[in-house]
């Protein structure tokens, strides 16, 4: 996979009042380009016994949107919004008719959907905010399962996600946690053996949300980040309703050295838990810890950087 990429965004924002309250709008729009080279070769040993994909890929997406922010107290404070996505899926296929197990398509395909936002959020106590987030997105096919998809097929399936949580903050930090709950029409689960992807059926997420700063002294930082999920295919048994490589579990934790002059660092810690590789969880995908080692020395006009990526080679 090779690829060139190029996008603009522009926005553009205004206080405003509206029924007597003060707020502020925003509008903005963008679009973004990519151009791609998809190669998947047949081979044993390092020896290349034949290629099973070579596609060229071009596919744009254009968006816009219009958010109205409302103060409907000292406290409330409401966020609606819209956006409209469209995308352009666009593939030429040079190994058509060649000798392959994946089926080929060349051509073109337009699609739009239109999705409502909602923010709500309620100052409980000096410092701490209660949120409700309800919005509406999708996630994009791989465009050539784009160029393949029937006419009524979802080529962007639609997805419903809601969020309740809460956020306490003081001068030495803060704490945060947030259930939410995520709906999509249409899975889409990658094929390794074919270099390519494929559409599955609906899906649910749950999960939990937690993370904290806290600053231990006046140059040192702590902070961690705890994500739990609980994904299912909705439409299968439960003996095979598992999300092939949805993660489970996901944490990070980290020592920042800053506010200390010149120099600054740290150390992170980065995990991804196990998790299921098939759908009837008969195969496992096992987690891994990373840590990371970071440093940077600001001079009068630049800054030299430092990172050491998996220090201990895991």
């Amino acid at each position: 996979d090779d690829r060139v990429f190029a996008g603009l965004r522009a926005s553009y924002a205004h206080t405003n009042r509206l029924f007597g309250r003060s707020g502020s709008w925003d509008v903005g729009t963008g679009g973004r380009s990519d151009w791609s080279n998809r190669q998947l070769d047949h081979q044993r040993a390092r020896t290349i016994l034949g290629r099973r994909v070579d596609d060229r890929i071009a596919q744009a997406s254009f968006y816009g949107w219009a958010r109205q922010s409302l103060d409907l107290s000292s406290r409330l404070r409401v966020e609606l919004g819209l956006r409209g996505d469209g995308y352009r899926f666009g593939v030429r296929d040079r190994l058509a008719g060649g000798d392959t197990t994946w089926p080929h398509a060349s051509g073109a395909r337009w699609r739009v959907i239109v999705n409502p936002k909602l923010n709500v959020a309620f100052e409980a106590a000096p410092g701490t905010t209660l949120f409700l987030n309800a919005a509406g997105g999708f996630h994009s096919n791989d465009a050539r399962d784009a160029i393949l998809a029937g006419a009524n097929d979802r080529v962007l399936p639609r997805a419903r996600g809601r969020e309740l949580g809460a956020r306490h903050s003081w001068s030495g930090g803060s704490v945060s946690a947030a259930a939410w709950l995520l709906d999509l029409e249409s899975e889409l689960i990658y094929v390794g053996d074919e270099g390519t992807t494929a559409a599955s059926g609906r899906t649910r997420r749950i999960g939990l949300d937690l993370d904290g700063r806290l600053r231990l002294a006046r140059w040192l930082w702590a902070d961690g980040d705890l994500n739990l999920s609980r994904g299912r295919l909705r439409d299968e048994p439960a003996s095979a309703d598992r999300i092939p490589l949805a993660l489970t579990r996901v944490a990070s934790a980290g020592l920042t050295v800053r506010d200390a002059g010149a120099v600054a660092g740290g150390v992170r810690l980065r995990h991804v838990g196990s998790r299921a590789a098939n759908e009837a969880n008969t195969i496992t995908a096992r987690g891994h810890t990373l840590t990371e080692l970071f440093g940077a020395w600001r001079l009068a006009h630049a800054e030299v950087r430092l990172t050491v990526d998996n220090l201990f080679g895991v």
